[in-house]
């Protein structure tokens, strides 16, 4: 009963509807493909939003690297450049999860979307996701620069 509990406790009564497999003898609930495709979404926006996170993280790491360098007595330079590096590519390797799950964010935004808001809520969105992209294009540099220079 984990599924129903599940359901119940994040409020998809109207989506989650599992199904009572009675030739299976550990009876397992089996989630139906509408159901499927929200947890789907669910999951995709979470590591979207997550990796997008980590890529700020990324960057902040540099820059405070970059900052500390001269100041950090024992550890050389080149040490930190290498810590820098390792870091710069944990961001690159973020901005193409972000990319790919972004794709599949927005193929799947009409399933969410609502009928009401939905131009409104859609040039918002637009407008977000072109200052969120000059703000990655800008901090990648950014790192880049720290990182390679």
């Amino acid at each position: 009963m984990v599924y129903g509990s599940l359901c119940n406790l994040f409020h998809f009564n109207p989506v989650c509807n599992p199904i009572l497999d009675e030739n299976n003898p550990l009876r397992v609930f089996h989630i139906k493909a509408d159901d499927m495709k929200i947890w789907l979404i669910i999951i995709n926006n979470f590591i979207h939003d997550l990796f997008t996170g980590f890529w700020i993280s990324t960057i902040l790491v540099i820059y405070l690297l970059e900052k500390k360098v001269p100041f950090v007595p024992g550890i050389s330079a080149e040490a930190l450049k290498d810590v820098m590096k390792v870091f710069f590519g944990l961001g690159i390797f973020s901005l193409l999860i972000i990319i790919t799950t972004g794709i599949f964010r927005s193929i799947n935004y009409k399933f969410t979307n609502s009928k009401t808001f939905g131009p409104v809520k859609k040039k918002i969105l637009i407008a977000k996701h072109i200052l969120l992209g000059l703000i990655f294009l800008g901090g990648t540099y950014l790192a880049y620069s720290y990182t390679f220079n």
